[in-house]
């Protein structure tokens, strides 16, 4: 199979852009770890731009998929596809991340047990970190 399209080699592009995806995601990742920390510096938690990050990889994901591969470059297109949602997810989590100690939650009264509600945050909170780490 030809690996040029239009001049362009498509599969070193392929590689090219999943591999700067994947420094996008790795260095994401060392946010989510200081993210998860119990005090984190004010400067990662200022301007909440892992948001952006996650909607302009999202509006990607969104026009690969209406664009599709062209034929032949299926493989090429699932390749990317998986790269740009990695990056999307550790985005998006980073985001969740940042507002969780950002936005004053509304407080309700109840009678939940707040030391197993605890518990259950730290488990999460670990699971969490041993996803990323």
């Amino acid at each position: 199979m030809d690996r040029r399209i239009g001049g362009v080699d498509v599969q070193f592009l392929v590689k090219r852009v999943v591999a700067d995806l994947s420094k996008l995601a790795t260095d994401m990742s060392q946010c989510t770890k200081i993210l998860c920390e119990e005090s984190v510096p004010e400067r990662y938690l200022e301007g909440r731009p892992f948001g952006l990050v996650a909607d302009n990889l999202r509006f990607a994901e969104k026009k690969l998929r209406e664009v599709g591969a062209p034929l032949g470059r299926e493989k090429e297109l699932n390749t990317l596809l998986r790269a740009v949602a990695k990056a999307r997810s550790v985005a998006a989590m980073n985001d969740s991340l940042i507002r969780q100690r950002t936005i004053v939650p509304n407080v309700i009264e109840s009678d939940i047990d707040l030391e197993g509600l605890k518990a259950l945050t730290a488990c999460n909170t670990q699971r969490l970190i041993d996803q990323v780490g």
